[in-house]
């Protein structure tokens, strides 16, 4: 419509004059801290594979498009640097195919810990003794994490690894995005800035951070509240 006013097919916008819908905002499905460790203390128990995927979502907050769309080139063993340059993404129409990252913010670099490197790597030779084990059947793509032949892995593959690991271990039932939710809420309430935040999930304005992880940041200022009361009582 206002493209409208300026072509001047109208003389003004009638939507100025409607009042928009309220939109309900619900807090953010995510583990708290304890439940977080917890969490990877049970993926010791589950196989490389799955410790990998599930560590590298809950410790960097990637999407689900952006950890299937990652190769062995993003990763950086020597600087710790993970680069998401692309994302894995599904149509009936086409299959799997690569994308784009979703804004041009989502292209981005996230440094992992050095046990997050190991894992990688450990991770990285047991493809590798795969792919020389299936030989002619292993159909190369590059990426991390595939299927049993080395295709790209199914969008939707991950979230039903993560109900297993869930299920076999009693734990509360949370979706695959609420890895991603746990970071930032971890993240916020560990005291870092909004700006650190979302440049590390993406976000391409720190008002959509601030937005979804509002309740976290009040949190978060209570917590330096009752510091600050603390030491200057």
């Amino acid at each position: 419509m206002e493209r409208a006013v300026k072509w001047q097919m109208i003389q003004e916008n009638p939507c100025r004059r409607i009042d928009a819908p309220k939109v309900d905002r619900h807090d953010v499905d995510c583990m708290n801290d304890v439940e977080a460790v917890h969490f990877l203390e049970c993926l010791e128990e589950e196989t490389l594979e799955y410790r990998t995927i599930f560590t590298l979502l809950l410790l960097t907050g990637m999407r689900r498009g952006e950890l299937l769309g990652l190769e062995w080139p993003d990763v950086d063993f020597t600087t710790g640097i993970i680069s998401i340059r692309r994302t894995s993404q599904y149509t009936a129409k086409k299959g799997i195919f690569t994308d784009t990252t979703k804004t041009e913010s989502s292209k981005r670099s996230v440094r992992v810990s050095v046990e997050m490197l190991d894992l990688l790597q450990e991770y990285q030779a047991w493809q590798n003794e795969r792919r020389v084990k299936l030989g002619d059947r292993w159909q190369e793509c590059g990426r991390l994490f595939t299927q049993w032949d080395g295709r790209p892995m199914s969008l939707n593959t991950p979230y039903l690894m993560l109900q297993k690991v869930l299920e076999r271990h009693g734990l509360r039932k949370v979706s695959l995005h609420s890895l991603r939710h746990t970071n930032a809420t971890l993240m916020i309430m560990k005291g870092n800035d909004v700006r650190t935040v979302a440049g590390r999930l993406g976000h391409s304005q720190t008002s959509t951070t601030m937005n979804i992880y509002a309740h976290s940041t009040r949190e978060a200022k209570r917590s330096s509240a009752r510091l600050l009361d603390k030491v200057v009582g």
